[in-house]
């Protein structure tokens, strides 16, 4: 990765902006969960030790819902360091 060549490690990295988003194309919690299981490994095959962030989506109820399919996963969730959400469309109580 970029960061890594210019001697930067990130300790955090979202691999998908507002996946409930139809710009960012509607990514599911399951899609989402097997790009990190197959990002993961290659990443720390690189020595790359930065932990991804989820789901960074629109919704806090779309956070939660992506988040629980992730973190569900044991291979999934070894490689998540935060979860992330925006506060539009729905109140902020969510």
């Amino acid at each position: 990765m970029r960061w890594k060549n210019q001697g930067v490690e990130l300790p955090f990295y979202s691999i998908l902006n507002e996946p409930s988003y139809p710009r960012s194309g509607i990514r599911s919690g399951e899609y989402i969960r097997d790009v990190i299981k197959i990002l993961g490994p290659k990443m720390r095959m690189a020595g790359i030790s930065t932990k991804i962030v989820i789901t960074d989506d629109v919704r806090a109820s779309d956070t939660v819902a992506k988040s629980k399919v992730i973190l569900a996963d044991a291979e999934a969730r070894q490689f998540v360091g935060a979860i992330a959400t925006h506060l539009y469309d729905e109140d902020v109580s969510n």
